[in-house]
This record gives C-alpha cells, sequence and structure tokens, in this order.
C-alpha cells in the first residue's frame, strides 16, 4: 500500500501582497491579484472531441471519467506500463475488478467523498509506476453524476522524497544543482537550508529566505491555503508520517500567483528526535493550467453529451427551452438568462432564469434593440466583456458587466436568441463563448423540430375531428334515408 495523506484543496480566494515587497515582509502590507487563467486548448467545435482525445494522447497527463457505480468510463493519455495494462483495457471496467493491477489506498472512502462533492488526492501504484490522482465531481444536469480526475507520473518526484526521508540528498553541490527547489527550516519555522531553486520558484532571494524569521504562510498565500499548509505540517509532526505531494498556491513578490506542489518529511537527529522539516519544492503551474482546461473541457463536453441524449427525446417546445436554458446556465456560469423566440415580429421572453430561478415567462423585447437586436439583426454571436462601454446595451439588470447573445438559427430561418449576462466578465472566456454556441447550434433544430411535432399533432387532431365528422354525417344521412324506405314498406 502507498502511503498518502488527503489535504483538503485551497478555496479559490483573493491572494494579496504588494509588489515593492520581499517575501518576508509581505504581511504588513498587500495588495490585489489577478487570478491564474488557463489558456483555452485547441477548438473543438461541433460537438466533435477527436482532437481533444489527440492532444490527451500525447499528453503527460492521464484523464479519467468514473460513473456512480465505479465504472470507467473514459481513459485518455499515456498508457501505464504497457506490458501490465493499456488504458483501452481498462474501458467498461470497475475499479475493484482492477484492484490487482491498481494499488488505490481506501478506494470506497475515496469514491464516497467524491461522490459526496468533495475533491480527492492521493497516489496510485501500478506496476513499478507511481501516479497522482486528482478525483472532482463530475457534474451534469442531474447534479454530481461521477467521477472526473488527471493523474500523472510520480516516480521520479516518489524517488527524491524517499531519499530525502533517508536523509541521502545533503549535499548541497547536489541541491543547487536539481531543477526543483528544496528546503530545511526547523520546528520554529526558520528556514536552515534552501537552494536557489526554490528562491526562485518563490520570488526571492535566497538571502530574503535565510534571514532568521520563522516562515509565515500567510507571507506567501491566502489565509485558507495557509491553513491547509499549517494542517499538513502539524500532521507530519504529530505522526511522522511523510507528505508526498501538497499543492499549494503562492503569491510571488511581484504580485503573480504560482502553483507548487511540496512534499513534507520529518528531520531527526542522531537520537531519532524531531528537529525540524524538509521537502522538495516543484513548480507545478503550467501543469495546473492544463490540467483545469482539461478538466473544464471534460465537464462541458459531459454537459454537451447530455444535452444530445435530452434533446433527442424531447417532443415538446417546453421541454427543449428548459433544458436550454438549463445547460446555457450551466455551461457559462451566468448569473442571469433568457430565451427569446420571434412571433409576429415581436420577440418573446418565453423562460428566463437568474437567482437561483428558472420560470415560464410571457414578455415582449423591443425588436432589434440592445445586444440581443444586433445579434439577431447580424446574425452573428455576440459577446460583450464590458457592457458599459456598447453603445447597444440596455442597462435592465443591476450588475450587470458582461452580456452574451447568441441567435437561434436552423436552415437560414431565424428563430430567436439566448442570452447570458453575468457581474464577473472573467467567466465569459473564448472557451465558454465557443461552448454557448455550439450548445445553441444544437437547440435551434431542436426547438424547430418540437415546433412541427406539435404542429403535426395539431393537425392530426383537426383531422381526426374532422373524420369523426365525417362519420357522425354518413351516421345521419344513412339513418335519414332508411326512414322514408321504412314508411313506404309499412304503406
Amino acid at each position: 500500500m502507498v502511503e498518502h495523506e488527503r489535504i483538503q484543496p485551497a478555496v479559490a480566494g483573493e491572494a494579496q501582497t504588494n509588489r515593492a515587497e520581499t517575501c518576508m515582509d509581505r504581511d504588513q502590507k498587500r495588495g490585489r491579484t489577478k487570478p491564474l487563467s488557463a489558456a483555452p486548448l485547441p477548438s473543438t467545435a461541433n460537438g466533435d472531441d477527436h482532437r481533444l482525445r489527440a492532444i490527451l494522447r500525447q499528453s503527460p497527463l492521464i484523464v479519467y471519467t468514473l460513473d456512480r457505480n465505479g465504472i470507467v468510463t473514459m481513459m485518455e493519455g499515456h498508457d501505464i506500463e504497457p506490458d501490465l495494462l493499456n488504458t483501452k483495457d481498462i474501458i467498461g471496467r470497475s475499479l475493484d475488478d482492477l484492484s490487482g493491477i491498481f494499488d488505490i489506498p481506501d478506494l470506497q472512502a475515496l469514491m464516497e467523498k467524491v461522490l459526496n462533492g468533495e475533491n480527492t488526492r492521493t497516489v496510485v501504484q501500478i506496476g513499478e509506476q507511481y501516479y497522482e490522482a486528482q478525483s472532482t465531481p463530475l457534474r451534469g444536469l442531474n447534479g454530481i453524476e461521477g467521477v472526473i480526475g488527471i493523474a500523472y507520473d510520480v516516480s521520479s518526484w516518489k524517488k527524491e522524497t524517499d531519499a530525502l526521508q533517508d536523509a541521502r540528498l545533503t549535499n548541497r553541490d547536489i541541491l543547487e544543482d536539481i531543477e526543483d527547489g528544496y528546503y530545511e527550516i526547523d520546528l520554529k519555522g526558520n528556514y536552515t537550508l534552501v537552494n536557489s531553486a526554490l528562491a526562485r520558484i518563490l520570488g526571492c532571494s535566497k538571502a530574503d529566505l535565510l534571514n532568521g524569521k520563522p516562515v509565515s504562510f500567510r507571507s506567501f498565500t491566502d489565509d485558507v491555503t495557509a491553513e491547509a499548509a499549517e494542517r499538513a505540517f502539524d500532521h507530519v509532526q504529530r505522526t511522522g508520517k511523510p507528505i508526498r505531494a501538497f499543492e499549494s498556491k503562492v503569491v510571488r513578490a511581484d504580485g503573480s500567483i504560482t502553483y507548487i506542489e511540496l512534499s513534507i518529511s520529518a528531520r531527526r537527529d542522531e537520537r531519532e528526535k524531531l528537529v525540524g522539516f524538509r521537502g522538495i519544492v516543484r513548480d507545478v503551474t503550467d501543469r495546473k493550467a492544463v490540467e483545469e482546461a482539461l478538466a473544464q473541457r471534460m465537464v462541458l463536453l459531459s454537459v454537451l453529451q447530455q444535452v444530445d441524449n435530452e434533446l433527442n427525446h424531447a417532443l415538446e417546445v417546453e421541454k427543449v427551452l428548459k433544458v436550454a436554458l438549463n445547460a446555457a446556465v450551466i455551461l457559462s456560469n451566468a448569473e442571469t438568462g433568457f430565451i427569446g423566440l420571434i412571433k409576429d415580429n415581436t420577440v418573446i421572453v418565453v423562460r428566463a432564469a437568474g437567482t437561483g430561478e428558472e420560470r415560464v415567462y410571457s414578455a415582449n423585447l423591443p425588436t432589434g434593440a440592445g445586444i440581443t437586436g444586433r445579434a439577431m439583426r447580424l446574425r452573428q454571436p455576440q459577446r460583450v466583456i464590458d457592457v458599459s462601454v456598447d453603445p447597444d446595451y440596455i442597462n435592465d439588470i443591476p450588475d450587470t458587466q458582461a452580456e452574451i447573445a447568441i441567435p437561434l438559427i436552423t436552415h437560414d430561418k431565424l428563430l430567436g436568441v439566448i442570452n447570458l449576462e453575468t457581474s464577473h466578465p472573467e467567466q465569459f472566456t473564448e472557451a465558454i463563448f465557443e461552448y454557448v454556441q455550439m450548445l445553441t447550434s444544437r437547440v435551434a433544430p431542436a426547438i424547430e423540430n418540437a415546433r412541427l411535432y406539435e404542429l403535426s399533432q395539431e393537425q392530426l387532431g383537426a383531422m381526426r375531428e374532422l373524420e369523426q365528422l365525417k362519420t357522425d354525417m354518413i351516421r345521419i344521412a344513412s339513418h335519414d334515408l332508411r326512414s322514408p324506405l321504412g314508411s313506404s314498406l309499412a304503406i
């Protein structure tokens, strides 16, 4: 079994720092910094995820999804020891079936935590390789529907941390040559040994770190992450068990944000008395950006797949509108949204959502007015990050800062528009804009098909009424014809 500890991941907060300050002085004065944003992956327009899968196969990461029963539904990325197991051989099998191959400590407990909405991290041994697996709930239209995770090879990392645990890596020349950061601190929190790589990762000089002052995690990160780091060191001090991979957000002296992964091991003297801690620090900023982009894209593709399934079985316009607006809000994280349909040259808002409420709606929009009007007039999707500078914007929802408006078009016929608004412009990224367009390309034909179905049902009902009327008329006529004949025979 592989020893592991689960550390609650830091909640994204507003990291604070001052650009002019050194690392050790940032507790005194802080300023705002911008959060790291991951670059979007290449387009998967029209719902085609083949390019995404091709990227994953060339990536050092493994992306996987499980259903609620622990069945592997997708696994893409590097093969895991090809002689032992190929990722394609895992699809459709449960983790219980794979227990002889995957050494996953506390498997059932980890699954339960993720299905209850928690994020988990654990080290998995597969043959001679070690992988760190980060799992998060896979959320869909119906809530948590499974698990999505990313795993990457940490075999070399484990060897380094094992060497630290055995106190073999102590030569200072070697420490200066390694790419990762190295630290030793005493029980008071003073750095006693660091290498240049650590200072570079933290955005400080070695002199800043080796100044005889206790380390304050709040000098480098937000309060939530600092508390998680303090709990991690406290755990190692109480149990003596090392933590091989603790992820943390770091705010550098220049205000930029870096993500690091550090190991924590106990340092003991010749009498086995605890005297401090040591560990390796790795800059994982680029990897985290890729992880977040891949995870977001997998979730969005999952939502689109569910939308396809829902729309394929939706024959009523009202159900199509409900599925469409719900999915649009989920995909975009919009705070408010509505769908407007054209009827008699008027745009009627038929469904609206906002502030946790979704409802059937009936209100007329000024034809051609606002950003939605421009989207329909030009028949082009509109993404406005700052509505205050847009001359067409109509200020009817307080606090709105960004807006997306996409016309609903099928077979060159304009049906209406989907409109989404938010007070957080950073949420309406190019990738999100792309996915909402992919959604509308599915919704527009579904609305038209549902309309045609309802029209055909109305026509069928009318035909049945006519058929019944014809039957009644024949019956009456037949009765009238028989009556005179009967009277004549009687005479």
